[in-house]
């Protein structure tokens, strides 16, 4: 495989906990996980620090805080806050949206400018089936109220699953873009509990594209501005009209123009979720660690450089562990 070349310019997933109070069937395979204990995680003086000497060594083009659930930090609207403070212009949020309606306007405030939802599914009991945890209606408030204080874009992302949630695209299309958010459906990886899993559910995009065109016009790829992982078409029905995403990690690998580090809530900078290894950076964002930018700048080249143009699923890591 061939090793991508370095850019100047990266973006940040940065993960604040591996706990999520779902428990959803492609994430933890039914197994309880909650977590590190506080203590163990990246505070947020840590996090800050990790990001101030990244920006000092490449241009980040965005960052993107992540889970685990990120709401359920107390710190997380402080650390949005130091985050914007550095200059980071694009802040964003990925949630189940469960504790939404209550955090919002003070993320808002606090610099946050665009979420992520993950939304599996509109029946009541089939969400309770896919998340074990989840309630509708309080996470239709939470997007409602987010998009009613001008967070935006609000994107919708659905992971497909066969015979669970495969019936429902159109409808969560039309119900997405007809409140003027973005939906996005995702192929199952074969990560970490979903692998077992991943020949029964998995749907590729093709069978995904070609339900939705039963009730939409699709025309595309559209052109994109940066190197995102997502591939939009336009979209139009009888009933709504937009953009609908689509993320291919397993049948279209977006790995060739791929620039994201991720860093996990123990401290591990990880350069690809699909293989789930890190090297603990925890030592350099200590204080006595900021006196050699030089090997902080020389670690996150080569972590880079790991980075392959076409990656393999070989983690047994919860994708809520790294971080997805």
């Amino acid at each position: 495989m061939e090793t991508l070349v370095v850019k100047n310019t990266v973006s940040l997933r940065i993960s604040l906990t591996t706990e999520c109070q779902f428990r959803c069937l492609y994430c933890t395979a039914g197994k309880d996980h909650v977590g590190d204990a506080p203590a163990q995680r990246l505070t947020v003086e840590e996090i800050v620090s990790f990001v101030r000497q990244v920006k000092g060594r490449f241009r980040i083009e965005k960052i993107h805080l992540t889970g685990g659930e990120p709401l359920l930090r107390s710190d997380i609207v402080e650390l949005v806050r130091r985050l914007s403070r550095l200059g980071i212009g694009d802040i964003a949020l990925t949630t189940n949206g469960e504790r939404l309606v209550d955090r919002a306007e003070a993320l808002r405030d606090a610099g946050l400018r665009r979420l992520n939802i993950s939304l599996d599914s509109l029946e009541t009991r089939m969400l309770a089936r896919i998340t074990r945890g989840g309630h509708l209606e309080r996470i239709v408030a939470g997007i409602e109220r987010a998009g009613a204080l001008g967070l935006r874009p609000i994107k919708i992302n659905t992971v497909v699953l066969r015979g669970v949630n495969d019936g429902e695209l159109a409808r969560l299309a039309e119900w997405s873009l007809g409140h003027g958010w973005v939906p996005r459906f995702l192929e199952l990886m074969p990560i970490g509990p979903a692998k077992p899993l991943h020949g029964r559910l998995f749907v590729p995009v093709q069978e995904i594209m070609e339900r939705l065109a039963r009730t939409f016009t699709l025309n595309g790829p559209l052109p994109e501005a940066g190197l995102g992982s997502t591939r939009y078409y336009a979209a139009a029905s009888p009933r709504a009209v937009g953009r609908i995403g689509f993320i291919t990690p397993v049948t279209h690998p977006f790995c060739a123009g791929c620039n994201r580090l991720r860093l996990t809530e123990a401290g591990d900078l990880v350069s690809c979720l699909a293989c789930g290894l890190g090297v603990n950076v925890r030592q350099w964002l200590a204080p006595e660690g900021k006196g050699r930018p030089d090997r902080f700048a020389n670690l996150l080249d080569r972590v880079l450089k790991t980075k392959k143009g076409r990656g393999l699923f070989q983690t047994e890591t919860p994708m809520m562990a790294v971080g997805g």
